[in-house]
């Protein structure tokens, strides 16, 4: 067996540290952009009406390591990763470039994938399974323009099918819970109130 140098091994590890670091930084941000924008998406927000900082989505990809499957997934893409970084030594210059790319790659896949697929899952357990935070809003009588849907608000809210989706300084947005979903339908709806219009919430849940 072909003895490593020392400078090689630094070199490795060096490498290592740097792809590594990179590549999980860059997986977290796309996770939580993926899951971010598909979950509001859902109930038909983009992202460019939310006031949200980019700390707020980047957090976003961090809190869904408590879900084992993100864990289990991570895990699973960065020892395949380091296995493949690992050979590039075995191979010239060119494939070097390859197996990095390609490494970096299925990272980037692997987390767009995973925020779509539970952006997807936790938006409809809110609109259809009433999952969330259950949220008991009053409109103010000033916005007599809103009043036709402050009714409606608080008709589903006495039936506690309201769901606090995101509240920004200038925006609330509520969705409401069905009691019916169509067969093949696959985003729900939400409600977008000028924050100033609320005299008052009560919000129940995490």
């Amino acid at each position: 067996m072909k003895k490593v140098a020392p400078e090689q091994v630094s070199q490795f590890n060096a490498d290592f540290v740097k792809i590594f670091t990179s590549g999980l930084g860059l997986g977290l941000v796309v996770l939580g952009y993926s899951y971010t924008n598909t979950f509001f998406r859902s109930f038909g927000l983009s992202l460019f009406q939310l006031d949200m900082a980019w700390i707020d989505i980047l957090f976003r990809g961090v809190a869904l390591f408590q879900d084992w499957r993100v864990a289990a997934i991570f895990s699973a893409t960065i020892l395949t990763g380091s296995v493949i970084f690992s050979s590039r030594n075995l191979v010239g210059a060119t494939a070097k470039v390859v197996i990095i790319s390609f490494t970096v790659f299925g990272f980037v896949i692997a987390a767009t994938w995973g925020g779509q697929v539970l952006g997807y899952q936790h938006a409809r357990s809110i609109w259809e399974g009433g999952a969330g935070k259950v949220a008991f809003c009053q409109l103010n009588s000033d916005h007599k323009q809103l009043s036709d849907l402050a009714s409606g608000i608080n008709e589903l809210s006495l039936q506690q099918r309201i769901r606090l989706v995101y509240q920004s300084k200038d925006h609330t947005f509520l969705a409401p819970v069905y009691q019916t979903v169509r067969e093949g339908q696959r985003t729900g709806e939400a409600y977008v109130i000028p924050t100033s219009a609320i005299s008052f919430c009560r919000v129940i849940g995490s």
